[in-house]
């Protein structure tokens, strides 16, 4: 007897033109990278009421039916890009341009935090814009532009070190994803399990609901959720030649992750991040138990914050009930990764604990985030695979 196992189990996912029409087209889906997954098909039933001379249940009716579930992920450059442009309800990737093509002129100073050597093309990046340094001998890496000019900038994340200009530097500007109703897309997701034979679970109509990232004994960990129409088995797959999948390294949070305030880095030792869209299947339908679609919600972003008290400039926003922005940066060695921007938040919940004997004290803060202006309340920007 041959028992299925986690780790020969491969799961893609394709983006349907049809709502609940699994795509057939070569090179339509994508293998995903992940850690864990619960894909499900749930059912609600009811019982009969009708009396029986016996102690007896007459009857259990299936009534709705619907797809649901999710992975648990280890984030890396590119894995869930497509995903998160659905999370977001986002256009396309948006305002990706090299700005210093594998130049030997760039430099990197210090204790000023300046880039500085070559004449961006575009001309200067605009302040806010995020960036990403690939090349460098120290500086791979992601940073925001404070402030820029027609030959140099200058960028908060990380500390840059000092570093003669001489490597073969690029420097990018990220392109975005933004919180918006831009699209609403519905996805096929399978489930292979490679070693029972050709069996697999389909999933359709599949939209994002939620979507969280964190922190996981040191790595920086994901997850996305689901609601659809029903799941199915099956001994044929539709993912014909799927696309390669995502292979770069995971993202730690001791070489380049990175919290900002305010502009300023945070001390932090923890965050949570979370994105839930309000989805609803519709299930209401006489005729049949399926969804016959998935009902749009309202999003809320929230989270929580922990790091080393060292002053009180983010519990002063929080007893004040002042807004400020936040700022989340993770990337891998080659500078590759995600910079999450939320340009206004306030922080619904503070405490400054000295948890016992010989420990540090800690700023926990728990934030909700809201929109900025008429242009948007959330962005992450992306470097792509």
């Amino acid at each position: 007897m041959t028992i299925a196992v986690a780790n020969r189990t491969k799961i893609y996912f394709g983006l349907e033109t049809t709502y609940a029409t699994a795509p057939t087209t070569a090179g339509a889906y994508t293998p995903l990278q992940y850690s864990g997954e619960d894909f499900e098909q749930a059912q609600d039933a009811i019982e009969s009421n009708q009396i029986q001379p016996v102690r007896d249940l007459a009857d259990t009716v299936r009534t709705r039916i619907r797809g649901q579930g999710g992975f648990q992920h280890e984030f890396l450059a590119g894995n869930t890009d497509r995903l998160i442009q659905a999370a977001l309800q986002s256009a396309a990737l948006t305002g990706a341009s090299v700005i210093a093509n594998a130049l030997t002129t760039v430099a990197f100073d210090g204790p000023t935090k300046t880039i500085s050597g070559p004449t961006w093309t575009g001309g200067p990046p605009a302040v806010g814009r995020f960036i990403r340094v690939s090349g460098s001998g120290l500086n791979n890496s992601i940073f925001r532009v404070v402030s820029s000019t027609a030959t140099s900038l200058v960028a908060a994340g990380r500390a840059i070190a000092t570093e003669a200009a001489g490597a073969t530097v690029t420097v990018s500007l990220m392109g975005y994803y933004q919180l918006g109703e831009a699209t609403f897309d519905s996805f096929s997701i399978e489930k292979e399990f490679a070693n029972v034979g050709a069996t697999l679970q389909r999933l359709v109509g599949m939209q994002v609901d939620t979507m969280s990232a964190g922190i996981s004994n040191g790595i920086v960990t994901g997850a996305f959720g689901f609601i659809g129409k029903n799941a199915i088995y099956a001994s044929a797959s539709s993912a014909s030649s799927p696309a390669s999948a995502a292979s770069n390294p995971v993202m730690n949070v001791v070489d380049n992750l990175f919290v900002l305030g305010a502009g300023l880095l945070i001390p932090s030792t923890g965050f949570t991040w979370n994105l839930a869209n309000g989805l609803r299947p519709q299930n209401e339908q006489v005729g049949t138990p399926y969804a016959v679609g998935v009902g749009n919600g309202g999003p809320k972003l929230n989270g929580q914050l922990t790091a080393y008290f060292e002053n009180k400039t983010q519990m002063d926003d929080f007893t004040n009930n002042t807004f400020n922005n936040l700022e989340l940066i993770f990337a891998d060695g080659a500078g590759k990764g995600y910079a999450f921007e939320m340009p206004r938040v306030k922080y619904l919940t503070g405490k400054t604990v000295a948890g016992g004997k010989d420990t540090d004290v800690i700023a926990d803060l728990g934030w909700f985030a809201m929109k900025a202006d008429s242009t948007f309340g959330l962005r992450i920007h992306a470097t792509g695979g």
